[in-house]
C-alpha cells in the first residue's frame, strides 16, 4: 500500500518533469535550427528536415508521457501529494500561471484558511484580520508561534484571523482581483490586512478593483512587510541576464527557458500590480516595514541588498527623485537592522510593532 502510494506520487512528479522536458526539447530544436543555418550542412535540404522530425518526435513523446501521468489520480490527490513533500508552494510560484492556464491538478484557487490550514470563512460583518504570504510560499509562512500569540491577543475583542492561500505564480493583478472578490463576500465591519513580500503588492492590487468599494471603508490597518513596492533587484538582474542571451543567434533560443518563470515572478521586477495608482485608501493606517542586513551597510551597493531579496528603499516605498511616492494621510515607515527577508516573519520586534499598530485600531 505504502509502496503504491509512493509510486503514484513519483509518477505525478514525472508527469510535470515530462512537460518541462518537452519545452526544453523544443528549445534545443530551435538552437539546432540556428546552428544548422550557419554551417555547410544548410545546403543539404534533407538533413534540415530530418533533425526537425526527430526533435518533434521526442517532444511529442514527452507530452504523451505527461498526459498519461496526469491521469493517474484525481485533482485532490495531486494537492495532497505535493503538499506532503512541501513542493506545491514553490511549484506554484515558479510555474503557477502555466498550471492555471492548463487547468493542471496542481493549481489551486485562492481561499481563506485558519492557522491549521483548514478552510475557514468568517461570518459576514465580523472583524477580520487577513494575512497574505509571499512568492513560493503558503499559509505556513505564518507558522511562527508569535503569529498565534498576536491573533490570540485580539480574539477576545471579536477579531478573527485568517490566512490567504493563493497561487503566487499568477499575475499580481489577477490575485488582487481574487482577493477583492473574497473580501467583498465577507463584508467585514472592520478589516486588517497584512502582506509579506508579494502579499503586500496583492493588497495594493486589490484596492483598485470595483469590488473593493464594499470593504475599503472597513479597512483600518494595512501592514506591508518586506514588500517590494518598487520591485526586487534579483528579478531585474535575472531579466537582464536573460536578455543578454539575444546577443548571439545561437543562444537566443535559450531566452525561452528564462521566460518560463511565472508572471508573478516577472511582476516582481518592477512591483507591477496592474495599475499605477499611488494613492492608498485614505481611511486606513498604512505601515511599511523593511529589513536590512547588518553587513549590507558596509557594502558599496548596499541599496541593492536590503534584506537580501528586497532593497530597503523598495520596502519603504522611498524614491529619492520623488517621481514615485505612495500617498496616504496616515503612513508610517520603519526599518529593522539585521533582519533578512524571511526573518521578518519571525522577529519578535517586528511582531511587537504590528501588535501596537493593530492595538490602536482594535478597540
Amino acid at each position: 500500500m505504502a509502496a503504491a502510494f509512493k509510486g503514484q506520487s513519483v509518477l505525478q512528479l514525472v508527469g510535470l518533469a515530462a512537460e518541462a522536458a518537452a519545452g526544453v526539447t523544443d528549445v534545443a530544436g530551435a538552437m539546432h535550427d540556428r546552428i544548422h543555418a550557419t554551417t555547410p550542412l544548410a545546403v543539404v535540404p534533407a538533413s534540415s528536415k530530418i533533425h526537425r522530425v526527430i526533435y518533434r518526435a521526442v517532444q511529442e513523446s514527452f507530452l504523451l508521457a505527461a498526459g498519461l501521468a496526469r491521469e493517474v489520480s484525481e485533482p485532490h490527490e495531486w494537492q495532497e501529494r505535493l503538499s506532503e513533500i512541501g513542493l506545491q508552494p514553490a511549484l506554484l510560484g515558479i510555474v503557477g500561471d502555466y498550471l492555471a492556464q492548463t487547468q493542471h491538478p496542481a493549481h489551486r484557487d485562492m481561499t481563506l484558511v485558519n492557522a491549521l490550514g483548514v478552510p475557514q470563512t468568517p461570518e459576514p460583518g465580523s472583524k477580520v484580520a487577513v494575512l497574505l504570504h509571499g512568492l513560493c510560499m503558503d499559509e505556513a509562512a505564518f507558522a511562527d508561534p508569535n503569529w498565534k500569540q498576536l491573533s490570540d491577543t485580539f480574539e477576545p475583542s471579536g477579531w478573527t484571523t485568517v490566512r490567504v492561500r493563493y497561487n503566487s505564480g499568477l499575475s499580481i493583478a489577477e490575485n488582487g482581483q481574487q482577493l477583492a472578490r473574497i473580501l467583498e463576500k465577507l463584508e467585514p465591519s472592520r478589516l486588517v490586512l497584512l502582506g509579506h513580500s508579494m502579499g503586500g503588492l496583492v493588497m495594493r492590487a486589490a484596492y483598485a478593483q470595483p469590488e473593493a468599494e464594499t470593504w475599503l471603508g472597513a479597512l483600518q490597518l494595512a501592514v506591508y512587510l518586506g514588500t517590494p513596492h518598487w520591485g526586487a533587484p534579483l528579478e531585474r538582474l535575472g531579466d537582464w541576464a536573460n536578455r543578454r542571451l539575444a546577443l548571439t543567434p545561437w543562444s537566443a533560443p535559450l531566452m525561452r527557458l528564462g521566460a518560463v518563470r511565472s508572471q508573478g515572478i516577472q511582476d516582481l521586477r518592477s512591483g507591477n500590480i496592474g495599475h499605477d495608482q499611488l494613492d492608498l485608501p485614505p481611511l486606513a493606517q498604512h505601515v511599511l516595514l523593511g529589513g536590512e542586513l547588518s553587513w549590507a551597510r558596509r557594502w558599496p551597493l548596499s541599496d541593492l541588498v536590503g534584506d537580501g531579496l528586497v532593497s530597503l528603499r523598495s520596502a519603504l516605498a522611498q524614491d529619492l527623485s520623488g517621481a514615485r511616492l505612495l500617498r496616504a494621510p496616515h503612513l508610517y515607515r520603519r526599518s529593522f537592522l539585521g533582519r533578512g527577508h524571511l526573518a521578518l516573519l519571525s522577529d519578535p520586534e517586528v511582531h511587537e510593532e504590528i501588535r501596537q499598530c493593530w492595538g490602536r485600531c482594535a478597540v
